[in-house]
């Protein structure tokens, strides 16, 4: 979603640096779907079932790219990539309980993952401001982005306890 709208708002960025910082922004995002979708594929293999899954959540995706604006979409990952810094101080503070008891390999993506979304955290907030520039706007669309975020939360833990059996979790 993030690179289909990136790829989008392109024509209405200005700025040179503004459109420098989208393509690396863009770049980046694709880095992490590759290896969430490695990630993910290795599940799959191991619980088939997955696959539903993950068909539900890059559904709801595509349904959000088919029937929102643009600009709710620019607000939408602006609003959401905010919110990752504090997410993921509050997964390092509790590492042990988080990670220690799981597979090295994910933990290490996590970590490569947080340090990756710190370095772009204000990558979204930039394009919209360039792109949309309403504080308002992205304040009042941010209830149904938290609806929306935690709806699909929702069905990629349901597919979890569907599919995973609690001592694999």
């Amino acid at each position: 979603m993030i690179v289909k709208m990136i790829l989008q708002a392109k024509p209405l960025i200005t700025d040179p640096d503004v459109a420098a910082e989208a393509d690396a922004f863009m770049r980046q995002e694709g880095q992490h779907s590759t290896a969430h979708r490695q990630h993910v594929k290795a599940l799959i293999v191991r619980y088939p079932g997955l696959r539903e899954t993950l068909d539900a959540v890059i559904g709801e995706f595509d349904r959000l790219t088919a029937q929102t604006s643009l600009n709710y979409r620019l607000a939408y990952t602006a609003d959401l990539e905010a919110t990752f810094t504090p997410v993921f101080k509050l997964m390092l503070d509790n590492e042990a309980t988080l990670f220690r008891p799981g597979d090295d390999r994910v933990a290490s993506l996590f970590i490569w993952h947080f340090v990756e979304e710190v370095e772009h955290r204000s990558s979204a907030l930039v394009v919209f401001d360039s792109v949309v520039g309403s504080d308002i706007y992205r304040m009042r669309v941010a209830p149904s982005v938290f609806r929306h975020v935690l709806h699909v939360i929702r069905l990629a833990c349901q597919g979890f306890n569907d599919h995973v059996p609690l001592e694999d979790r």
